[in-house]
Order: structure tokens, then sequence, then C-alpha cells
């Protein structure tokens, strides 16, 4: 059993290999060759405790992890927590993770694998609106996959560090980013819509932030000006208010939002993940795999 600790999974980054793995859960999930029940919740004040388990061939995952908002104020992770990795056969521990950083890899190169299948061709600006851990991480994996010219992003509250290490713009505004973008991510927690651009024919949009009933990025307005709308999972119209609201608004019924598939999309689209547990798993084997060939982390006694 060994210890996966930020500063190893770090080094165990290998963009390419860790897009594959969301590629091959996706195919996962429409197989139906896995277990996972919907995720536990339990919310207090502002703060949420998740607790995720997953079992697909050969092995299984749990990930317990806790969402406090207001750590932003202390300048503390917003998300921590730990990922546990099971051999499937034995149910010998093989590796414990650290969850903050999993998380964030793991929700990047969701990020980064509907950027893939869903930019257009004629795309050259990518915009983020949300710019803490998470948009940091979708910026890095999104522009793996796809060469953009620029990369707008637009914070209202500051900006995680390692947006100095990357060539962006910063916008003034959440509307002006939307308006000079082609592509939009969205990585906030917020309760209401983060943007009012009202133009956004022919724009794709992905949608991070959201995943409680009350959490919004994106208007009923928005909403209806959708070609098509995605989303990782079934129990995301129930999770997300960017979904669960437009539904019970009856702006859009749950047989509009399609599970998103490995595809182009043409018009105008959506793309709302709220991650899944399936994720966590075969994120968590991939880089167990990559540490064990390239020796990395800290073996631990049972």
């Amino acid at each position: 059993m060994i210890y996966l600790s930020k500063k190893d999974m770090l080094k165990l980054l290998d963009y390419e290999k860790i897009i594959a793995s969301i590629e091959v859960a996706y195919s996962i999930q429409k197989s139906g060759q896995f277990m996972m029940p919907d995720r536990l919740h339990l919310h207090y004040e502002d703060n949420t405790l998740l607790y995720m388990p997953c079992l697909v061939e050969s092995s299984y995952a749990t990930k317990l992890v806790s969402v406090i908002p207001d750590n932003k104020k202390l300048g503390l992770p917003v998300v921590n927590g730990i990922v546990i990795l099971n051999d499937k056969t034995t149910g010998q521990v093989q590796a414990i993770m650290d969850g903050q950083i999993l998380t964030a890899i793991r929700t990047g190169a969701v990020g980064g694998t509907a950027v893939k299948h869903l930019v257009k061709n004629n795309s050259k600006t990518l915009g983020i609106i949300g710019c803490g851990v998470q948009g940091y991480y979708q910026a890095l994996f999104a522009s793996r996959v796809y060469d953009f010219e620029t990369i707008i992003v637009y914070d209202a509250y500051g900006y995680h560090e390692g947006f100095d290490t990357l060539e962006v713009v910063y916008a003034s505004s959440s509307d002006e980013l939307v308006n000079n973008s082609d592509l939009i991510i969205t990585a906030t927690t917020s309760n209401e819509p983060v943007f009012h651009y009202k133009d956004v024919e022919g724009k794709v949009f992905i949608g991070i932030g959201s995943f409680k009933p009350d959490m919004r990025e994106y208007s009923d307005d928005f909403i209806r000006k959708m070609d098509v709308i995605l989303t990782d999972t079934p129990f995301a119209k129930e999770e997300s208010g960017d979904l669960k609201i437009p539904i019970m608004n009856k702006v859009i019924s749950a047989s509009d939002i399609s599970n998103f598939e490995l595809k182009s999309y043409e018009g105008t689209v959506f793309f709302k993940s709220v991650g899944m547990a399936l994720f966590d798993n075969v994120v968590a084997e991939t880089l167990y795999n990559l540490a064990q060939t390239l020796k990395l982390g800290v073996e631990l006694e049972v």
C-alpha cells in the first residue's frame, strides 16, 4: 500500500493518459459494467461532505471529500479529502491519495475531454469564469487538447497562483468574457447565474461548478437558447440547479437532456458536469499504475 501526496500526483500528471482514462470511463458507463450508487451528500451551513464509492472490473475506489466555500477567505483549499483505491479481487488497499488534487485532476480531465469532442474547428478563444483550483486545471487540460489562440479569464474573488504561469488575458467582467470567447468553461460555486450576455448562438459552454440543487451558473433564458444539452451522469438532473431548476420551471424537460458521448455536436451546446465516482476510480487507477512504473509514493505498513 502506498500513499500518493499532492506532490507525487503532480509528478504523475500525464494529460493524454488521464484524458484517455476519462474516455474509458464513458465507455464503461455506456456498457453498464460498473457499480456506483448516487453519491451521498451531507450538508451543514454552506458546507458539503461527500461519500463517493465505485467499483469497476479491476478495482474499486472510495472518495471522502469536503467542500468548504469559506476556506477561500482563509487562504485554504475549498476541497479537501482522500481517495482509497482497492484491488477488486482481494480487497487489499493499493493506494491512499490526496483527494483534493485527484478531484482537481479528474475534473480538469472531464472538462478537457468535453473540449476535445465539443470544440468547433473555427474556435480561437477559450474563456474561463471562476479561476480557483478548478478553473486552473480546466485551463491546463483544455489547452492540451486544443490550440486556442487566446485564453480569457475572469473571477470576481481572485485567481489561483497557477494563472501567473499561463499566458492569459484578464477580462473586466463575465459578460465581456462570454462576448469574446468561442468556448466557455464555468467553475464557480455560485447560486446565481454568472453572466447575463444574451448572444450565445454557436458557442460551446461547459459547466463544472454547480453540484447542489440550489447552485446554478446558468439562467433559464440561457437554457432556452441551447440546441444541445448534455450531462455526464443522469443524476445531474437532480443534483445540479443548472438542470434541476429549468426542469422545475418547465423551461425544459428531463428528456431534453442527453448523456455526453464521445462525438461532435452541432449548434449551441451546453455540457453540464457534476462528476461521478467512476471518474475518480479510473483516474485513481491510472495514477496508481503510473506510480508503480515510476516508483513514486510512500510505502505504508498495514
